[in-house]
């Protein structure tokens, strides 16, 4: 039987002996190659050939002696010199590899107008393989690459075989025959929708994207940017609702039941809000409630829902009974004064007029009453106001330079400055108040009640344009101010008739000349005159000007020409010429100055820093009770957070290290 199986070995290596010849003309094989084709017909080895007789496991020593490179030796057969190296390296270690084999069987069919993606898989021999067609045809539109990917997109019917060759890095090679049987299919899968309807902020919005060809269903995705608000579901409907306007670009991309895939590059425009027509009782809702501290300039698009969690988080103080108070179709009519569209959204001149400022008064007092009074306390003299005491501050030049528009944009001379600071620091010094001698008859006129009343701080129409305070000029607000025979607005005290009569005048029935506009006052041209008029409220110059919070401009004269444009308003607001701009750049660049003011001393005392630098926002105990920032009553620890000695600290202010150490003391005291 043993006999038996080695003839059959031998007839089965008959046709290798016959191409002997070939074999030379080829690469040289590897080990187990050799064994495989010239020794394993008789031989065993080990546990890789357990089948013939005498085993050559570590026999590699020997193969020398039975061959020799290109001659016939051994039982007729020829091998080189590497192929004897091979082998008898494998004969004492026959690491085995699995003969190389394809493993694909057969290919899955498809239809035309599909696109086709399969791999062909192979195992045993040595990678990597390369693979080839070596025989037949493919489907057409179909290619076979070298790494074993049949893949394009089918145009043909029929049944199309063919012959797949694999060649491993030891140059052997298999083949397998297969077969791909392509029917006639759907046309190719296409998006269709080309565009997409535009929306609107707040809007609902819904559209279905549409796809044609391939094998439903489809599976939708997108890339690229969808209005916020807005998604693409995977059934291809566009949906949601937009916040926010404009135009967004992105591309749909619909995969079919068999993964062709295909795309197609869409936009979509968002509107914003239509805007409801605002009524002159919206703009009086805003003008009632939100004017003293905002404008719409900001709040564009605020919500009722917004609006009303503002007024309930008590927002920036908004928790006032009167705001809370507001009924819901009061907060819509304020929120449409929010909608930014011509003409009905509120700018300044809703309130403002742009005519010149009348002079301004020159006493202490006068000045404070005309422009601080309306927001500020100061001391006993006056203690109406929602804004900090300003009573012995020393911030007055941090807020105003002479001849330029400073704080809330009023315009003080260096007279009316010091003025106002000497009324500052002792205002009992002055008069109470002096009391309006009462007109005999009391003025029944419209016209009259204004000049006497309102004209000091407001215009009205072209009849008065002098005033800083909002143009009364058919304003509907009165009942707002003024209750017949109770103290009204700045403490004022009206009559039914005279209320009557002041509407009747504000609504234009009485229009007499307008008062004449007085001269300004002249502008600095000097670089020193122009930094001190306009930049020193703000900003600091190197050792000229140490006391600004702004950046420092020493060395910035290029940057004028970039905030200004001879006579055109510029940076703040402020119109220079070209003479006051080349000025200005010399200055910056090098601040030689003709005068230079010695500061006041500051105060040493606890006490006296307290009063000059705390007590305009803040409480101290029983020592102090008028501000509406934190009390200070023994926080003396907490100093040492917010100043060093000679460095600005809070609110820009400088103290010394004793100022601090007395500071400390006094607040601990209270």
């Amino acid at each position: 039987m043993k006999s038996g199986n080695k003839l059959i070995k031998a007839l089965w290596l008959l046709p290798a002996l016959l191409a002997i010849p070939a074999y030379f003309a080829s690469a040289a094989l590897t080990g187990q190659q050799v064994y495989d084709q010239y020794c394993a017909k008789c031989h065993i080895l080990g546990s890789y050939d357990p089948s013939g007789y005498r085993d050559l496991f570590e026999y590699g020593s020997r193969v020398s002696d039975k061959f020799n490179g290109g001659a016939s030796k051994h039982k007729g057969v020829k091998l080189s010199s590497s192929d004897i190296s091979n082998v008898a390296t494998f004969l004492n270690n026959p690491t085995t590899t699995a003969p190389l084999a394809i493993q694909t069987s057969s290919l899955p069919n498809a239809s035309t107008g599909t696109s086709y993606s399969q791999i062909l898989t192979a195992s045993g021999g040595t990678p990597p393989y390369t693979w080839s067609r070596s025989a037949g045809t493919l489907p057409t539109g179909l290619t076979l690459s070298s790494s074993g990917v049949i893949s394009g997109t089918l145009s043909a019917t029929g049944t199309f075989t063919f012959t797949a060759r694999v060649t491993d890095a030891a140059a052997a090679s298999t083949t397998k025959s297969l077969s791909i049987t392509v029917t006639s299919g759907t046309t190719a899968l296409s998006i269709t929708t080309s565009t997409l309807p535009d929306g609107s902020v707040g809007a609902a919005y819904s559209q279905a994207l549409a796809a044609t060809g391939g094998s439903t269903p489809y599976t939708w995705s997108v890339s690229g940017t969808l209005p916020p608000g807005i998604t693409l579901t995977s059934g291809g409907t566009v949906t949601g609702t937009p916040s926010a306007a404009g135009t967004y670009s992105f591309t749909a991309r619909a995969v079919d039941s068999k993964s062709v895939t295909a795309t197609r590059a869409l936009s979509l425009t968002i509107a914003a809000p239509p805007a409801t027509p605002m009524t002159s009782s919206d703009k009086n809702l805003f003008l009632t409630n939100c004017v003293v501290c905002h404008t719409p300039s900001g709040l564009e698009y605020r919500t009722v829902s917004q609006i009303q969690s503002a007024i309930r988080g008590n927002v920036g103080g908004m928790g006032t009974a009167q705001l809370t108070a507001l009924s819901s179709s009061s907060l819509e009519g304020i929120a449409r004064t929010l909608v930014p569209s011509t003409p009905q959204v509120i700018s300044c001149d809703t309130c403002h007029s742009s005519s010149s400022p009348s002079p301004t008064p020159t006493t202490g007092q006068g000045i404070y009453d005309s422009n601080c009074s309306g927001c500020h306390k100061l001391s006993s003299y006056d203690t109406s106001g929602t804004a900090p005491d300003i009573y012995q501050s020393t911030r007055i030049d941090s807020y105003y330079s002479p001849g330029s528009s400073g704080h809330k944009g009023v315009t003080l001379s260096a007279e009316d400055i010091n003025n106002l600071k000497t009324f500052l620091n002792n205002p009992s010094s002055s008069p109470t108040p002096t009391p309006t001698p009462t007109p005999t008859p009391t003025p029944t006129t419209g016209q009259a009640t204004y000049d006497n009343s309102c004209s000091s701080c407001h215009r009205m129409g072209t009849y008065d344009t002098s005033g800083t305070a909002p143009n009364l000029y058919q304003t509907t607000l009165m009942d707002s101010y003024y209750t017949a025979g109770v103290s009204g607005h700045r403490s004022i005290t009206l009559s039914s008739t005279e209320i009557a009569n002041l509407k009747t005048f504000f609504a234009g029935t009485t229009t007499p000349a307008p008062a004449p506009t007085p001269t300004p006052t002249p502008t600095p041209t000097t670089g020193q005159g122009v930094y001190d008029a306009n930049c020193a409220s703000c900003h600091r110059l190197d050792t000229y000007d140490t006391t600004g919070s702004a950046p420092n401009l020493y060395g910035d004269g290029s940057d004028v020409n970039e905030e200004y444009s001879a006579g055109v308003r510029g940076h703040q607001g402020i119109t220079l010429t070209a003479s006051q701009m080349s000025s200005l750049s010399s200055f910056l660049d090098a601040p030689t100055t003709t005068t230079t003011p010695t500061p006041a001393p500051a105060p040493t005392t606890g006490q006296g820093t307290y009063d000059a630098n705390c007590a305009g926002c803040h409480r101290l105990g029983t020592y102090d009770t008028s501000g509406s920032a934190p009390d200070l009553s023994g926080d003396g620890s907490l100093v040492d957070g917010e100043y060093r000695a000679g460095v600005s600290g809070h609110k820009g202010i400088t103290l010394s290290s004793t100022e601090i150490s007395n500071l400390k003391t006094f607040l601990n005291s209270k």
